[in-house]
């Protein structure tokens, strides 16, 4: 199970450490105690720290020379990038710490991996016809169908298109470049039929598209 053995290496290999443990205990006791265990704290906490910070700067730098080809994020997170993760750490963690990037660039480090285009963390797979309100997914659709290059619609959406007239705007946007493309739109299509997530107008404008453009 790789999440076992993932979880075994971080207790056992990031987490704690069996020579700084033999340090302090001298093989008598499982657990430093009295005077010893103060300083076992201190130095076992700051070696997990400079692990961590190891792992983070890896995974940083292995992201942003392509070698990484995963999301290190999950999709849709606040945390998104490399540079807001050390902050939550900083906050959760390191107590009047301040600005975290300032003190590493002062070692000469810096974050590499930007926050990700807000398009890019769109989820374009949906089974929900209601998911197509916002534009996105109907405008992602027209670009591959027509060939068109990544974005080159996208990029003309209002973001984060969670508001009516963002909606509005986008829908219209994709319905113009289908017209401007040659494709004639029943009468019963319309922007606010789309946007309000109406059934019929929204399967009759996907049965539209598939057929023009021979799904």
């Amino acid at each position: 199970d790789i999440k076992t053995t993932l979880r075994r290496f971080i207790v056992n290999r990031v987490l704690s450490d069996s020579k700084v443990l033999r340090k302090y205990t001298k093989g008598r006791c499982k657990v430093p105690s009295m005077k010893f265990e103060a300083n076992y704290k201190a130095e076992i906490q700051g070696l997990v720290l400079y692990r961590l910070f190891v792992i983070v700067f890896f995974l940083d730098r292995a992201k942003s020379k392509g070698i990484l080809t995963q999301r290190l994020f999950v999709r849709g997170s606040q945390v998104n990038s490399t540079s807001a993760f050390l902050h939550e750490f900083c906050k959760e963690f390191l107590a009047a710490e301040g600005n975290i990037l300032k003190h590493i660039a002062r070692m000469g480090l810096e974050v590499c991996v930007p926050r990700p285009d807000p398009i890019n963390e769109i989820n374009f797979h949906t089974k929900q016809l209601r998911n197509l309100s916002d534009g996105f997914l109907l405008a992602r659709l027209t670009e591959i169908e027509s060939r068109a290059p990544y974005k080159s619609l996208l990029s003309k959406l209002k973001q984060p298109g969670n508001l009516l007239a963002q909606k509005l705007h986008n829908v219209k946007c994709v319905l113009d470049k289908l017209v401007e493309r040659g494709i004639i739109l029943d009468d019963e299509i319309s922007v606010p039929d789309i946007v309000g997530g109406k059934e019929e107008p929204t399967e009759t404008l996907l049965w539209t598209l598939a057929a023009q453009f021979g799904l």
